[in-house]
């Protein structure tokens, strides 16, 4: 999904309250309290206190060092001398921590790393009540669900709903995993540094009130029937009734609408920011909105221009005056997908060609805000390169095959670029219309145009683009039972070609 576009990725809730009262509770003052560890374990010292069980085999255990390549000790679930998880048959286990009591003011967030190299979904994560023996999700728990496979170490993170209805209560986390009857061949999963932390107070993670004049801020007109300026400017105090500096959408000061003869759109777009402490995260800004009824439309992106993905709030309701809104994301799950990730905030108006007259949009007083600040995580391990990636037998023997295959070669026309020529490569594709991931072993042949193709599955048809390592490819796929729609094509491996 290209960012602004298509469906959101999370859940997206307006809310209505009250700008100043939400100013007041959400603002942030250092020092004011701070984050707690409520529990971690880095399985370092073998996870001492943690069980294990399993049907009709127990897979759960704590790793080795570079088992499998694992990055240093770490909880698996997969068979450490095969590196899968096949057993000939369907199978389950959980990886159930010791006893710890959660409290906390505001959020309480569980937090781990994690490598996932599964055809049948990925790890359930649950809060378990020592008294009852109820549960609450968490993470995952279903086929395909979030987080999504991934070969390199990835963050994850999960707020729990109602913490206050969790906070005095003995506790234990509880990794699950399923899987069916057919493949397994994948490593399986890996989870590491786990920790439950009770946050400390709201923070703002960014905010503009263009008095500046909105540095770093940048204005784009879109549609291809409009040949002027970009309509979105910053307004002064008294422009068409700006009470203060205000981003703008109109022809101001030549006239106070956004009438062009034509259709106009575009965007107004922050700089990055990134997303830090507890999720939900919340978007505020006020708004003074005057569009057409009919054919025109104001939204908000929440956007990662670097991978593609966006949240989307709107349409919004007109109003004379300036008016607060906000809206939430990272909330359907209670999985975040935002957690650490760099973002940019993305104001959005498209208008057909009647009508126009009205004042356009106006927004002001623009805020981030998190539900908790929470402590600092260490960096990530940085990325394997091809040749540090595990290889599986299974994957060694497609490489060879995909080698000495001259009729896949056949299949492509055209050269190979130098140090493009990949044989076999593991990729990670998101289709998010459906909101389902799909992880499948498939064939590239090289070539800067080429087909690549999954068993029973319409071929699937890119282009890499020039100079690159085919990172950040966009796909487009086409299928009789599903309209084209766009995602993103990760590279998670290479296998060098011959």
């Amino acid at each position: 999904m290209d960012a602004g576009e298509g469906p959101a990725l999370s859940a997206v809730r307006l809310l209505a309250t009250p700008f100043a009262a939400v100013a007041l509770a959400l603002l942030c003052v250092p020092g004011a309290g701070q984050a707690e560890i409520l529990f971690s374990e880095d399985f370092e010292s073998g996870g001492s206190g943690w069980t294990a069980t399993g049907q009709p085999q127990v897979l759960w255990h704590v790793s080795e060092d570079g088992e499998c390549g694992a990055v240093t000790r770490m909880a698996v679930y997969g068979r450490p001398g095969a590196c899968d998880y096949k057993t000939g048959g369907a199978h389950s286990g959980s990886f159930l921590s010791p006893v710890f009591t959660l409290h906390g003011e505001y959020s309480i967030v569980v937090q781990y790393d994690y490598r996932l190299e599964s055809d049948d979904g990925s790890t359930c994560v649950e809060l378990v009540d020592e008294a009852d023996g109820k549960a609450i999700t968490l993470i995952g728990c279903t086929c395909c669900s979030d987080p999504y496979y991934s070969l390199e170490i990835t963050r994850a993170a999960g707020a729990i709903p109602n913490p206050g209805t969790w906070s005095g209560k003995k506790v234990r986390l509880r990794f699950g995993f399923k899987a069916d009857r057919h493949g397994n061949s994948g490593f399986g999963c890996m989870i590491d540094n786990v920790r439950v932390v009770a946050s400390g107070p709201p923070e703002v993670l960014y905010s503009e009130d263009f008095e500046g004049g909105g540095e770093g801020w940048t204005m784009t007109s879109e549609d291809t029937a409009y040949l002027g300026p970009p309509l979105w400017h910053i307004a002064s105090p008294g422009e068409c009734d700006a009470v203060t500096r205000m981003g703008a959408y109109n022809r101001a000061p030549a006239a106070c609408d956004y009438a062009t003869k034509c259709s106009n759109s575009g965007r107004l777009c922050s700089p990055m920011f990134r997303f830090r402490g507890a999720p939900p995260f919340r978007i505020e800004f006020r708004s003074r909105l005057g569009l057409d009824a009919r054919g025109d439309s104001a939204q908000v992106h929440v956007a990662d221009p670097v991978d593609g993905i966006a949240n989307t709030a709107g349409p919004f309701p007109n109003s004379d005056t300036v008016q607060p809104l906000a809206f939430v994301i990272d909330t359907a799950g209670f999985w975040s997908l935002w957690s650490e990730r760099e973002a940019r905030l993305e104001f959005a108006v498209t208008a057909d060609p009647p009508g126009n007259r009205s004042s356009g949009w106006m927004v002001d007083d623009v805020r981030v805000v998190n539900s908790g600040s929470l402590p600092p995580l260490p960096e990530l391990p940085p990325r394997a390169s091809a040749q540090e990636a595990p290889e599986t037998p299974e994957a060694t023997q497609e490489a060879h095959e995909a080698r000495e295959s001259p009729e896949e070669e056949a299949q492509a026309p055209g050269t190979p670029e130098e140090g493009h020529a990949c044989r076999v490569v593991l990729v990670d594709w998101l289709d998010h219309a459906a909101r389902l991931p799909i992880a499948q072993r498939v064939r590239l042949l090289g070539r800067r145009d080429s087909t690549i193709a999954r068993d029973g599955d319409p071929a699937l048809t890119f282009a890499t683009p020039k100079d690159t390592a085919l990172l950040g490819v966009s796909l487009r796929v086409r299928s009789p039972s599903q309209g084209a729609s766009s995602v993103t094509l990760r590279i998670l491996t290479l296998s060098p070609g011959g």
